[in-house]
């Protein structure tokens, strides 16, 4: 199988730059990216030192982190493929407000149905916390698309949250889109998530025509002054998640395996937003969005040090990861706040003492 993630960033010729929503205060989010990259190559290699790992990207200047480590030349000691692959055939430029950068996961979609064996799409702020071969297992069914309904929302399709978007929201702008033999097959279209997609090269065939189908479309429809927009305001090309849902949603749902809770689970850790459960330690894939510049920043600077007691363990792998994002405890919240209190405190005290 091959094990696949991808990092699209900002080229000098770019019109319209991407945004990042969830980097904050940030002048290298081309660091910040790569170190993702990194990390995660890292844990796929350790659990799965046979399978096959590319790393698909636009970009032409791999960076050094920390100074002087060679991100390229590590990737190849891990024996990680680096394939070059332009942003052009799903760029929405100007369209996107937010997460243009996002489409380019569509790109490598495209992209799969070359490859020899099956393979696993995953966006590069996940990590593989075991050697879980239940992703696998469920490839050897050559019928089934595996993928995500992020949100599981299917009891109550007019519940709203997180994004002020709905399915009966979703459902009232894509019955608007008429593509000749391609039309929604569920009452109300499952929000699937981007983070991953696993099947075989020919379910990547038919999807990659779709996804070029819809964004064609759409892209039709903005030029012609008609943007297509939700109610709380995004349009469709303000979320990669928003095109390829729409694709995922015109195949019979029983040819997809939807593995939330089974495989991977997108994981938010922060003060405001944290949806952190005991069973996520069990779970073989971990997608940490929030943790782009601590959790996954502190593991990278673990994992990247030979002597790290990670290499030495012979169980509990996942419980080490887990130490990084408060996992299963939920308790890096409250680490973090008392964290910031302390600092806070003796900032106070040494202006006292000062004074």
């Amino acid at each position: 199988m091959n094990i696949v993630t991808s990092i699209c960033v900002n080229e000098a010729s770019d019109t319209h730059a991407s945004n990042y929503p969830q980097i904050k205060n940030s002048q290298n989010i081309k660091a910040i990216y790569w170190r993702c990259v990194m990390t995660f190559c890292l844990t796929a290699r350790y659990f799965h030192p046979d399978e096959s790992i590319i790393v698909y990207t636009n970009d032409k200047d791999i960076p050094l982190l920390n100074g002087d480590y060679d991100v390229k030349q590590e990737l190849e000691k891990l024996n990680v493929e680096i394939k070059s692959l332009a942003f052009k055939t799903f760029d929405p430029g100007t369209y996107s407000a937010s997460f243009r950068n996002a489409f380019y996961k569509l790109e490598v979609i495209n992209q799969l149905s070359n490859l020899k064996d099956n393979s696993v799409l995953l966006d590069s702020d996940c990590i593989w916390t075991s050697s879980d071969n239940s992703l696998f297992e469920i490839l050897n069914d050559k019928t089934k698309l595996v993928l995500i309904d992020t949100y599981q929302r299917n009891g109550n399709p007019h519940l709203q949250v997180p994004h002020g978007l709905s399915m009966k929201n979703m459902k009232d702008i894509y019955e608007t889109i008429e593509i000749p033999n391609l039309s929604l097959k569920r009452e109300f279209p499952i929000w699937y998530g981007g983070e991953m997609i696993a099947s075989t090269p020919e379910f990547y065939a038919l999807i990659g025509k779709r996804l070029k189908n819809t964004f064609d479309y759409c892209i039709n429809q903005a030029d012609n002054n008609n943007l297509l927009k939700f109610n709380n305001g995004k349009s469709i090309f303000d979320n990669d998640e928003l095109i390829s849902s729409y694709a995922y949603n015109t195949i019979e749902g029983e040819l997809i395996n939807d593995c939330y809770g089974k495989i991977a689970k997108r994981i938010w850790i922060g003060i405001g937003h944290n949806n952190v459960e005991e069973n996520d330690i069990n779970l073989p894939i971990w997608h940490l969005p929030a943790s782009k510049q601590n959790g996954l920043k502190d593991l990278f600077e673990d994992l990247i040090n030979q002597n790290s007691k990670f290499y030495r363990l012979t169980k509990d792998h996942n419980y080490y990861l887990g130490r990084f994002f408060g996992i299963p405890y939920n308790n890096l919240s409250m680490n973090r706040k008392l964290t910031r209190f302390t600092k806070k405190t003796l900032r106070y005290l040494l202006h006292i003492f000062k004074s």
